[in-house]
């Protein structure tokens, strides 16, 4: 089963834990890990369960909020969520994005993305809208109105518009010249993705999508999904055997 655990930062008192009350699996797998919010409630995203069509909903493939204590607060999950489980079509293959209104980004190897009410998740189908994307796994980044999602299966980052209100509209699409991408990262007005088997880092114009950098890699080879890192003026790649950075 997927479990989320919260450990004292003092090293010592009781554990708290949620566990995914699927029958089997569930899990929270996401590469980019859990979300929180400023008030410390948490977001996780799910993927395949057990259950089956006909069955009941076990929080697979699946959005959870939690209180800080790790109550559960609400949940959502598309109408199709038994297909995707019987499909591996999980919808936590990245983590939910929380965005400036209040409302939560979800897209997965399901390929719907789905904006959710940050409040009240809206149970299963609750959605406050969705749109066709790509089959993501990794992490996605966020610059308000802006949602940029990694597709490797196409090698393509496509960004998404947030709005107004509740709306999501497909913006432009990055291809990457040597045909990979990876989890994106936002920096200096750029979004930048690494093309694993390439060894190539490239920057990309986040207004436009056109390619403005692409720099040759000497790290190694990169982890599954990996993200650029961002400090101060500059970009850094961690690989197998070296850390490089650009300025």
């Amino acid at each position: 089963n997927g479990w989320v655990v919260g450990v004292p930062e003092t090293g010592s008192g009781a554990l708290l834990t949620y566990k995914v009350p699927s029958a089997r699996e569930g899990a929270i797998w996401a590469p980019a890990g859990i979300t929180v919010d400023s008030t410390g409630d948490v977001f996780v995203a799910t993927g395949n369960g057990s259950a089956r069509a006909g069955q009941a909903f076990d929080h697979s493939n699946a959005v959870i909020k939690l209180s800080p204590t790790l109550t559960e607060l609400s949940y959502f999950a598309a109408s199709n969520w038994a297909q995707d489980n019987a499909d591996d079509g999980d919808l936590g293959s990245t983590s939910p994005v929380l965005l400036a209104g209040g409302q939560v980004f979800e897209v997965g190897k399901e390929t719907t993305a789905y904006l959710l009410d940050g409040d009240a998740l809206g149970g299963i189908a609750g959605q406050l809208a969705s749109l066709p994307v790509c089959d993501s796994l990794g992490g996605s980044a966020y610059q308000a109105p802006n949602v940029y999602v990694v597709c490797p299966g196409s090698g393509q980052i496509d960004q998404v518009k947030i709005g107004p209100g509740n709306a999501m509209a497909r913006g432009w699409t990055w291809t990457s010249p040597t045909g990979g991408a990876s989890s994106p990262t936002i920096a200096g007005g750029g979004v930048w993705s690494i093309d694993l088997s390439a060894s190539k880092l490239y920057g990309i114009n986040e207004s436009t999508g056109r390619t403005e950098f692409s720099l040759a890699l000497h790290v190694g080879t990169a982890e599954h999904f990996a993200a650029p890192g961002a400090a101060g003026a500059m970009i850094v790649v961690a690989g197998s055997s070296a850390v490089e950075a650009f300025h």
